[in-house]
């Protein structure tokens, strides 16, 4: 079930939730061709956040050195979105534990979801960020996704480090694996056996447009709906994308 709330002309928010199916139709995503092998060399002893640390894309977070200092929005848009987004963060109960902002080109969402992750951060709701390009090798498909989103959570949650950790210490290729095999072992199970936090971690993904094509996109958006439908893990979900 989705509950659609537009916010101003050039930008909407969906909220996905309820527990109705989810339908996924209509859209119209651009895809790109090709195809990437990735090797990985574990030492024998080396620790998990090491091992994970290969297949993260510093590039793809919020605060990396290749996001604009002081990113621009359309002027009169940006105080009012982030104030909405600020108010979903806090929701007890959230209507929908994932949101999902959209636009045409070229509006500043992604200067709104990087000024949302930053205040996240300050506030320590975020749990991760990931922005995609689809001109970027490292930023142009899912497979760094949930590495980069877990060595976040490892490093901004006590609680939750020490298993992922384990995790990858285990299967020192997880970031091989397929997509729901790495957002089980790497984001599921950890929150399944980390003690309860006080709040809900905040993950913001950026330009799911730009992230291969659409088959790829369908499958990584049912895959974390489903997720936090089953109730296993306790997060909040921001998605940015095109309206398409």
């Amino acid at each position: 079930m989705s509950l659609y709330q537009p916010i101003q002309r050039e930008y909407d928010i969906s909220r996905i939730g309820g527990d109705n199916p989810v339908h996924i139709q209509g859209s119209t995503f651009n895809s790109i061709a090709g195809n990437m092998n990735v090797s990985h060399t574990t030492n024998v002893g080396e620790s998990g956040l090491n091992i994970l640390r290969r297949s993260v894309c510093e590039d793809a977070m919020h605060d990396s050195a290749v996001r604009p200092p002081d990113p621009s929005c359309h002027p009169g848009t940006r105080d009012a979105i982030l104030e909405r987004l600020d108010d979903w963060s806090f929701e007890q109960p959230a209507d929908s534990a994932i949101l999902w902002l959209h636009g045409c080109a070229g509006i500043g969402k992604s200067a709104i979801a990087q000024q949302f992750a930053a205040s996240c951060q300050v506030r320590g709701q975020l749990g991760g960020s990931f922005f995609w390009k689809r001109s970027d090798a490292g930023r142009g498909h899912w497979r760094n996704l949930f590495p980069t989103i877990a060595y976040q959570l490892a490093t901004s949650f006590p609680s939750i480090g020490p298993i992922i950790q384990g995790a990858v210490e285990t299967d020192g290729l997880i970031a091989s694996k397929s997509m729901r095999h790495q957002l089980e072992e790497l984001i599921v199970l950890p929150f399944s056996e980390a003690p309860k936090l006080k709040a809900r971690p905040i993950l913001v993904l950026d330009g799911l447009d730009e992230c291969e094509g659409h088959a790829i996109q369908t499958m990584l958006l049912r895959s974390l709906i489903d997720v936090v439908r089953s109730g296993r893990v306790r997060i909040r979900v921001l998605i940015c994308s095109r309206s398409e």
